[in-house]
């Protein structure tokens, strides 16, 4: 089936409202035999439901695609997938999309009408673990014969480039052309509903003082320091002074937001997709420095609240009978990714120190009859007193995930407190941002079998 199009609608749709395009295109498409529509207004949210659902946006300004979907909404159901319905012509064609970092290019090759082949040609800027993830919508590509799959879940922007690269590709196939750039939509938005007023923006209101100020926030990965330099009162320039402890690739993107904030003037700017703790880091550490720019005081952090001095205690003679040995064990377990495969999987040891205190007691007794008995009384005590990791030789670039999950990050509390808390293994939370550490730390624990707590023994002499 080919649905009905014509370039001079086309082009004339993309200078109209969305509204005024689809009244345009059903008249069109009546005058010269296309669909009928009888309720255009009823149709257009289920036509945007068509469009969505199969991956178009209503606002690309395309007359095919919208007019498809209104027909495909006035015969009650969805619109026939173009790339299924047409017969490709046999060779090789590439196609071109963006992905997460960048560029992504496939070749695709027709044998016999079909799709016989999808390789990936170029991709330099994507993460090579989230790319292997999203290489796997593929196979579903060549089992469906057509690029109208779902992305890959975790590598949405991965395998969504890779899907549009195919369709470029696909429509050479076909007969029709395709740019290989990232196709933009030339519709002008909707007039704006009159709104209240925002609320002052805090960043734009007052006058800096001239001069050079810096700020320190958390990014993903640890502390990130920026220098923000005012000139006539104006932000003319962010510089990065430190940041090591963030992923190179995505605190590039994350950057992103200082053109934002020196054009608009203010750190109230949207983050960056992907790269959301990084750039929130960035926004962060820029209204820090810009608080001293405009000559308020930082909010100060909150003093720890003193401990109250103890009593004076008289020093204890040590108790002959007791006895304290710290015992070691160790367990070695493997941390593997999660769904989101984001490093590579390694071995690491955990040691757990147990100490175990035992106290030994005589005590003499005489019963009714007159004898005199002596019973030996031992309790042994036995507690989780430390955890503790061998970092790893093939871990060097994880060690901070596993620092986090052992020690703790920010408020939540490390597996190594909360194991000793409750002296147990069991029932614990994982450190966000080291889910896969903590879990491994967790098994470890448990593979151990620590018998824990306290057991008491009587021996009557």
């Amino acid at each position: 089936m080919r649905i009905f199009h014509n370039d001079t609608v086309d082009r004339l749709a993309k200078r109209l409202i969305p509204g005024v395009a689809v009244a345009g295109l059903a008249a069109w498409g009546i005058a010269y035999g296309g669909p009928e529509l009888e309720n255009v207004p009823g149709l257009i949210p289920r036509a945007e439901a068509v469009e969505l659902e199969n991956g178009e946006s209503t606002s690309s300004g395309s007359a095919a695609g919208t007019l498809a979907a209104l027909n495909a909404a006035s015969q009650g159901g969805t619109s026939s997938d173009p790339f299924t319905d047409g017969t490709y012509k046999d060779g090789t064609y590439t196609g071109t999309a963006r992905g997460f970092g960048g560029n992504i290019t496939v070749k695709v090759t027709i044998s016999g009408g079909k799709i016989a082949s999808i390789d990936v040609v170029s991709a330099p800027a994507e993460t090579p673990s989230y790319f292997a993830r999203a290489k796997g919508v593929i196979s579903q590509i060549l089992s469906k014969q057509s690029p109208n799959v779902d992305t890959v879940s975790g590598a949405t922007y991965s395998s969504n480039g890779i899907i549009n690269a195919v369709k470029r590709a696909l429509t050479q196939a076909a007969g029709g052309t395709s740019s290989g750039e990232d196709e933009t939509s030339s519709v002008p938005a909707n007039p704006t509903t009159p709104t209240e007023p925002a609320k002052p923006d805090d960043f734009t209101d007052g006058t800096y003082k001239d001069g050079a100020y810096t700020g320190t926030a958390e990014g993903f990965g640890g502390n990130i320091t920026v220098k923000v330099t005012i000139s006539g009162g104006q932000i003319k320039a962010i510089d990065v002074v430190s940041a090591k402890d963030e992923t190179p690739s995505y605190f590039e993107r994350a950057k992103a937001v200082i053109a934002q904030v020196i054009a608009k003037q203010t750190p109230n700017v949207d983050t960056v997709s992907g790269a959301t703790y990084s750039s929130n880091g960035i926004l962060n550490a820029v209204r820090r420095a810009l608080t001293q720019a405009s000559g308020q005081p930082e909010e100060p952090e909150q003093p720890d609240t003193p401990e109250q001095p103890e009593e004076p205690t008289t020093p204890q003679e040590p108790d002959e009978n007791t006895e304290t040995e710290d015992m070691v064990y160790s367990a070695e377990v493997s941390c593997v990714p999660d769904e989101f495969g984001d490093f590579d999987a390694y071995d690491m040891t955990v040691a757990v120190t147990v100490r175990q205190t035992t106290k030994t007691e005589t005590q003499t007794a005489t019963d009714a009859d007159g004898n005199t008995k002596t019973v030996t009384k031992k309790t042994v005590t036995r507690a989780l007193s430390n955890i503790a990791v061998t970092r790893p030789d093939a871990a060097s670039e994880n060690w901070r995930y596993i620092t986090w999950a052992l020690d703790g990050r920010g408020s939540a509390a490390g597996i190594k407190a909360q194991a000793i808390e409750k002296q147990s293994f069991g029932g614990l939370d994982v450190v966000s941002r080291a889910t896969c550490s903590s879990k491994s730390i967790v098994e470890a624990g448990k593979m151990l079998d620590l018998a824990l707590g306290t057991t008491v023994t009587e021996e009557e002499q």
